[in-house]
C-alpha cells in the first residue's frame, strides 16, 4: 500500500498578462469560466462538488491533468490546475500537485491585466508517494499574451459542436499554455470575497 505525503500550503502569486482581443465579429472578452481539455477540472463547484474546499482546506483530485480560469466583469478571478508527472524508471513514483487561488484582477491600459490572489486563501498540494518529505513550491507564472476567439470544429465538446468560445495564453518565451475553452458564462466561482484574514508570521 502506497504512503503518500502529502503538504497543503499557502501560495500567493501576481500574474502579469497581457490582452489581445481582436475586436472582430465572434471574438468575446475573457468573463466567465474556461477550461483546458476535457473540462473535468473546473473553478467553483459543479453538481455539489467543488476543485477545493476552502473551510475544509482540501482538494477534491479529479481523474486527469487541467487548468481552469473564471473572471467576472467586475474585476474577481479565480483559478484552479492539477499537473501529473511520471517517471519512466519507476512509474509508481509518480507526482501530482494541485493549485487553488482566487483574488481580484486589475486592467491596465486596455492591454494587460494583473492577478492579484487574497493573502491567505490560495493553496498548493503536492502527492508524491516517493518523496523522503515536504518539499518548498516556488511559483512564477508570466504570460506575455492572451487571447480569446472562436474555433471551428472544435476538440473535446459534445457531439455535433460546431464552434467554441477559445482561449490561448503564452508564456514569457513564447510558448503556449494548453487552450482554454469556455464551459461556464456567466462564470462558476466561488464567493468572491476573501475568505481568511492574513496574518503576518502566521505559519499555515
Amino acid at each position: 500500500m502506497l504512503s503518500f505525503k502529502m503538504a497543503v500550503v499557502p501560495v500567493l502569486f501576481a500574474l502579469l498578462c497581457v490582452l489581445d482581443l481582436a475586436r472582430a465579429d465572434g471574438v468575446r472578452n475573457m468573463t466567465g469560466t474556461w477550461s483546458s481539455g476535457s473540462q473535468q477540472v473546473l473553478t467553483g463547484a459543479v453538481n455539489g462538488n467543488m476543485f477545493y474546499n476552502p473551510i475544509k482546506k482540501l482538494f477534491n483530485v479529479p481523474p486527469v491533468a487541467g487548468v481552469s480560469y473564471s473572471f467576472t466583469p467586475d474585476g474577481y478571478f479565480e483559478m484552479a490546475r492539477v499537473k501529473y508527472n511520471s517517471s519512466s524508471e519507476k512509474p509508481q513514483c509518480f507526482k501530482a500537485s494541485l493549485m487553488w487561488q482566487h483574488g481580484t484582477y486589475e486592467v491596465h491600459n486596455k492591454t494587460s491585466f494583473t492577478m492579484h490572489p487574497y493573502k491567505g486563501d490560495g493553496a498548493v498540494q503536492i502527492i508524491d508517494p516517493c518523496a523522503d518529505g515536504e518539499k518548498q513550491v516556488m511559483i512564477d507564472e508570466p504570460i506575455s499574451n492572451w487571447t480569446t476567439y472562436v474555433e471551428s470544429e472544435p476538440v473535446y465538446q459534445p457531439p455535433g459542436t460546431k464552434s467554441a468560445f477559445s482561449m490561448q495564453m503564452y508564456a514569457a518565451n513564447g510558448q503556449p499554455f494548453p487552450k482554454l475553452y469556455l464551459t461556464h458564462d456567466p462564470p462558476n466561482m466561488l464567493p468572491t470575497q476573501q475568505i481568511f484574514r492574513y496574518v503576518i508570521g502566521a505559519s499555515g
